[in-house]
């Protein structure tokens, strides 16, 4: 048997923020336990792939790095200590084609589901491994030097949406505790973050209405929250998390826009914690389509949202997703939707087509919308947005914003981020400065901007 100790490992992490935070929290338990994070996959004694399965293009993406991961075992020569290589596959599309994968891709050392506390366990059985130390669960990233985190606060989803398969992956919705998630952030603080970002599949839909801790019911009465009533929510767990020593920026994520209430929309405006920001996955404005996947809304419901919100939070920057291509979606219903982003003239837009997955009820529905129209009018989307966003950004030229200082490409040249842009999905400001910024909150004033970014100098 051989120790964890002499074992190295590498954890490939795809699909969304929320699907990162899984990966975060196996690489604590994997560490906790004694395993060495091998600086590339070629190093890695085993490689895990945690793998997304929402839509076909995620689903393809998945089963390519499997494939690569399994051409890097077979190219790798035996260790010395008769260890080989191991190919560990979890995550989303696991979770919904277990058994198909299982059968053709026999290649795979181990198959899991979404990763659990058990895993760790799972795999140093399978393997033969000694393990050092339990594998205690804690949310440590897979790269250095990340001075925000991404905190979930809630699994699962009950929107049950017609063309989301999140419900069959992830299961029904469910609020983390408000404990655990407060431990999650002294954790993220304690790396040096300065920004906490709240992710779930419906963050402003959260509700915990489980057994409080006395050390929540003392932050609530200390807060002035009313800690009688049944249930918290996310204005109260907001207002918890901001009262925390160190927290700068918090940002929310894929707030749902038939669940966004006023309490929320005050919270955010009033609180100096938080960033005013808001990712809204809208998915269309044609009260058809809407009705048809499962929502509320329609184009006037919508546009009077977007607002409110800019009436009430001053220099809000507005985020959202659309769908091109829903199954019957019109050229109507297609132009309803291009009629909605030149009125609401949103900062930030992310598009896809629409990708048919199984078991979900748009899957079985009839007046397909072919591909080639669909591509279109996703280009035709984009297109549109892109000028409406470069034009967000050249309002912003001689303004003066926040931002958080995140490295640099050269010795003059320093990048970060504004409080309106979130990781990954917005753009970066570039400015010049050969001071030691990096981890730190900043006045940069903008002086110009191009297609996604913008550049500043220090004030």
């Amino acid at each position: 048997m051989i120790s964890s100790s002499d074992i190295s490992y590498y954890i490939i992490s795809l699909g969304c923020s929320k699907n990162q935070v899984d990966s975060e929290k196996l690489n604590g338990e994997m560490l906790a336990a004694g395993f060495k994070f091998a600086k590339s996959i070629e190093d890695a004694d085993i490689i895990i792939i945690n793998t997304c399965g929402f839509i076909q293009s995620a689903k393809e993406e998945a089963i390519e790095e499997i494939f690569e991961a399994l051409s890097i075992k077979e190219s790798k020569s035996k260790k010395s200590n008769t260890f080989t290589t191991k190919v560990v596959a979890v995550g989303c599309l696991t979770e919904r084609y277990f058994d198909e994968i299982k059968k053709e891709i026999n290649e795979l050392d181990y198959i899991a589901k979404i990763p659990n506390s058990k895993l760790v366990l799972e795999l140093a059985k399978k393997f033969d491994i000694e393990l050092e130390s339990l594998p205690i669960r804690t949310q440590i990233p897979l790269v250095d030097d990340l001075y925000y985190s991404y905190i979930k606060i809630s699994e699962g989803c009950s929107n049950n949406c017609s063309y989301c398969a999140i419900p069959m992956i992830r299961g029904p919705y469910y609020a983390f505790s408000p404990s655990q998630i407060l431990l999650d952030v002294y954790m993220a603080l304690s790396r040096g973050v300065k920004e906490i970002i709240l992710v779930g599949q419906d963050t402003s839909l959260y509700s915990y209405e489980g057994i409080r801790s006395q050390e929540i019911l003392d932050i609530m009465n200390r807060l002035g929250l009313d800690s009688s009533k049944n249930r918290i929510d996310i204005s109260d767990l907001i207002c918890m998390i901001s009262s925390i020593e160190g927290v700068e920026w918090i940002r929310l994520l894929y707030c749902h826009p038939d669940h966004i209430d006023d309490r929320l929309i005050e919270t955010i405006a009033l609180n100096d914690k938080v960033v005013k920001y808001l990712d809204i996955p809208f998915q269309h404005a044609s009260k058809k389509v809407l009705s048809s996947m499962g929502r509320k809304g329609n184009y006037d419901k919508y546009l009077s949202l977007v607002q409110k919100i800019r009436e009430k939070i001053n220099g809000v920057s507005i985020r959202s997703t659309f769908m091109a291509g829903y199954p019957n979606e019109s050229e109507e219903d297609f132009q309803i939707l291009i009629n909605f982003l030149k009125a609401a003239k949103l900062d930030k837009v992310g598009a896809f087509v629409y990708s048919p997955e199984e078991g979900t009820k748009a899957f079985k529905m009839k007046n397909k919308v072919d591909v080639k129209t669909s591509k279109s009018r996703y280009s035709k989307l984009m297109k549109v947005q892109q000028k409406i966003s470069q034009k967000c950004l050249e309002h912003k030229i001689g303004t003066i914003s926040n931002i958080l200082v995140e490295g640099r490409i050269d010795d003059y040249t320093c990048f970060g981020r504004t409080s309106y842009d979130a990781p990954e999905v917005d753009g970066l400001i570039y400015f010049e400065s050969q001071e030691d910024l990096i981890g730190e909150i900043i006045e940069v004033k903008i002086t110009g901007s191009s297609e996604y970014d913008l550049i500043g100098e220090v004030v």
